[in-house]
């Protein structure tokens, strides 16, 4: 899952969301207006990505802002899932 960013505007949309299914090999290209924000990909995650393949068990990113947290939020909100955000606490023992 990536973003091509900074192409000429068509049709008031200037990026494109590249999505990659590692089994099949299919990639989808969506098109986006810039800026976009997270419920803007979640949205279009689920009507062009989800609703062919189902929830990916990984996504692989370039560590793009985009994938942070808002980006998971807006897409469990659009599914009727919630999501419970929590912290690992690992304790160290000497012995």
């Amino acid at each position: 899952m990536d973003f091509i960013v900074g192409l000429p505007i068509s049709s008031n949309k200037s990026v494109i969301m590249v999505v990659v299914d590692r089994l099949s090999k299919y990639a989808h290209l969506c098109t986006l207006q810039h800026p976009f924000i997270p419920a803007t990909i979640a949205e279009i995650f689920i009507d062009h990505i989800f609703k062919l393949h189902g929830m990916p068990t990984s996504i692989v990113s370039d560590h793009d802002p985009t994938f942070s947290g808002k980006f998971w939020q807006e897409l469990f909100k659009l599914q009727g899932t919630q999501l419970s955000m929590i912290t690992s606490y690992h304790a160290h023992t000497d012995g």
